[in-house]
């Protein structure tokens, strides 16, 4: 179950989207979040001068996944000037470090591992890494500190808007839908059917449903990273040819989309609305459950 915390934000030049400095309380770790407009900013930060991870990423709202680069430094501002003259793709970056340079190359290595590890299961990200770090063996203690870190750190990420880290909520119900969730179901032509629910981050649809094999020529021109999308998912295994539906996808996994309408079009391999297609088991849309919950605010 998840725990009350809170955060400190420190903007050092009045910028609400540029520089800030997040401190947890009782944690000797620090991030340090910028635009890539601000990285000048960023490379003269005190906090940039020291060992650390960092995580590189396209804020980019027409890919249905951004591109993502993790990487680890025994000071941080090098590595990320290296990047900023080097790589095109990224527009946001967040390092790392501590308030007292605790951590050594052993603790950065493990780190870095461990975040790839993390958001290669995810599957919510490209990741741009070339090689991936194998995790090294630094001992039980080191490893038991280096975990606790790790922790506080991805408590931060969502903060600052970096949610691809995280797997779909993990259901035990018989409908396997979290507690306070709605079931969503969604119809369409020649058996195409499909099971979702809305999470915190986005829009889950649900092993076991369906999406259309064949998509519409115009979805690559106009919605590329859609059409990409289909295309990692298949190549990932996470949908597989249907064996029970002609010209069917079968999920084999849960996956969480950005949003309803991500997961409409995606399915359906053509443009979607999302939020009228989709609806509850008495037939209403999200339109209609939106509209009752600004009726029935309790």
């Amino acid at each position: 179950m998840a725990k009350p915390f809170s955060l400190q934000i420190f903007l050092p030049f009045g910028e609400p989207s540029g520089l800030r400095i997040i401190d947890r309380a009782n944690w000797t770790g620090q991030a340090i979040a910028f635009p890539r407009g601000r990285v000048k900013q960023a490379l003269g930060s005190d906090e940039l001068q020291r060992t650390g991870v960092y995580i590189l990423w396209n804020h980019d709202e027409s890919l249905t996944v951004p591109q993502a680069y993790i990487g680890q430094g025994e000071r941080v501002s090098d590595r990320i000037g290296s990047h900023d003259r080097e790589k095109e793709f990224w527009t946001d970056g967040v390092a790392f470090t501590t308030k007292d340079d605790s951590l050594n190359r052993a603790h950065i290595l493990y780190l870095e591992s461990r975040l790839v590890q993390i958001a290669t299961e995810a599957e919510r990200c490209a990741l741009e890494n070339r090689v991936i770090p194998s995790l090294p063996n630094i001992g039980k203690a080191a490893t038991a500190d280096t975990e606790r870190y790790l922790d506080d750190l991805l408590v931060c990420l969502p903060i600052i808007g970096v949610r691809f880290f995280e797997a779909p909520v993990a259901t035990s119900s018989e409908s396997g839908v979290p507690d306070g969730a709605i079931e969503l179901f969604f119809k369409g032509n020649k058996g195409l059917a499909a099971r979702a629910y809305q999470s915190a981050n986005g829009f889950v649809v649900r092993k076991g449903s369906y999406a259309n094999v064949n998509e519409v020529p115009t979805l690559t021109k106009h919605f590329p990273g859609y059409a990409a999308e289909r295309r990692r998912l298949a190549e990932q295994g996470v949908l597989v040819k249907s064996t029970t539906l002609a010209d069917a996808y079968e999920f084999t996994r849960d996956h969480e989309f950005s949003s309803p309408t991500a997961a409409e079009t995606v399915i359906k391999g053509m443009a979607a609305a999302g939020r009228k297609a989709w609806k509850d088991e008495h037939g209403r849309t999200l339109i209609d459950l939106a509209e009752l919950d600004r009726d029935d605010p309790q």
